[in-house]
């Protein structure tokens, strides 16, 4: 199964400049424990329902009456987020065939870090019409560089249950 077949395409999303209460109610009104942070539809990083409750915590035991409301209502979504968020593309898995019995699984790599995709894990299959099948899973948006790589390199890369011809 590929990312594309389980992701959500329309999301919701809060921006940095997104006050922390406002936050608070788009994730309990949603039923969501986590939200992508965009700016200028660029994602820039990512509030979890932990992250939103402790910083509140914190601002209110660090202030008390008028003050602490003040503090907790100039709170914004960027000051919180995390901003180191790792990505992943729709169809960050390949699924390549080996057929040829001379190669193997250090080929399949070889091609793949040539291209200067990184490869996140990899399960090896049994034979699939005489053929081991290798799947990948990247660390990349767009697996593009990888598949070419491969396809050169001999090696057939199933797309989505169809086949690439080598």
């Amino acid at each position: 199964m590929l990312i594309q077949d389980i992701m959500q395409t329309k999301l919701v999303t809060a921006t940095p400049e997104m006050p922390l209460v406002k936050v608070l109610r788009l994730l309990q009104g949603r039923g969501f424990r986590h939200v992508p942070v965009v700016k200028d539809d660029v994602l820039v990083g990512i509030i979890s329902d932990r992250d939103v409750k402790q910083s509140m915590v914190s601002a209110a035991t660090s202030a008390e009456g008028r003050e602490r409301d003040q503090l907790l209502d100039r709170l914004t979504a960027g000051q919180i987020m995390a901003r180191s968020v790792r990505t992943i593309g729709p169809s960050s898995r390949v699924d390549v065939l080996v057929r040829d019995e001379e190669r193997g699984l250090g080929d399949v790599v070889r091609a793949v870090e040539d291209s200067g995709a990184r490869i996140s894990s990899v399960v090896t299959l049994g034979t699939v019409g005489g053929a081991r099948e290798v799947v990948l899973r990247l660390a990349t948006i767009d697996p593009g560089a990888a598949i070419k790589a491969l396809t050169t390199a001999g090696f057939t890369v199933k797309d989505g249950g169809r086949q690439r011809p080598r």
